[in-house]
C-alpha cells in the first residue's frame, strides 16, 4: 500500500512537469524565441512511459506479469504512434526529437522501477533470460 501511494505521488509529479512542460514554458520559449534544444517540443514524451507505467504499477492495468517487458510495450505503443504521425497528422507532428525522449522515458521507468522494486526488478530481468 505504501508504495501505491509513492507511485501515486510521482504521477502526480511527473504528470504536473509534463503539463508545466508543455504549456506555459512552450509558450514561452516560443514567444521568446530562446532555443531550447526541443525540451519545449518532446516535454510531455519525456514522462509519458513514465507516468504510464506508474499506473500500471498502481494496478490500474497491465499487459504482462513482467514490468519490465510493460515498460517496453508503452514504449513501443508511443514509438508507433510517433511513426503513425509522420503519415497522419491526427496522431500530431513527427520529430525524431520524440522518439528520443520516449527512451529517456522508458529508461526513467526501469531506474524507478530498480530504485523502488529491486527484488522484482532482479526477478523481471531473470524472466527475460526464460
Amino acid at each position: 500500500m505504501k508504495k501505491k501511494i509513492i507511485y501515486f505521488i510521482l504521477i502526480c509529479f511527473f504528470f504536473t512537469i509534463s503539463l508545466l512542460i508543455s504549456t506555459p514554458y512552450r509558450n514561452y520559449i516560443y514567444t521568446n524565441k530562446i532555443e531550447d534544444f526541443g525540451l519545449a517540443d518532446v516535454g510531455n514524451n519525456i514522462f509519458a512511459v513514465t507516468v504510464i507505467s506508474l499506473i500500471s504499477w498502481i494496478g490500474a492495468f497491465k499487459f504482462s506479469n513482467n514490468k519490465i517487458i510493460d515498460i517496453l510495450i508503452f514504449t513501443a505503443i508511443y514509438i508507433v504512434l510517433e511513426i503513425l504521425s509522420y503519415f497522419f497528422s491526427i496522431f500530431g507532428t513527427f520529430d525524431y526529437k520524440d522518439i528520443i525522449a520516449l527512451l529517456c522515458g522508458s529508461f526513467l521507468a526501469i531506474v524507478l522501477l530498480y530504485l523502488f522494486e529491486k527484488e522484482n526488478f532482479h526477478n523481471n530481468i531473470k524472466g527475460l533470460n526464460k
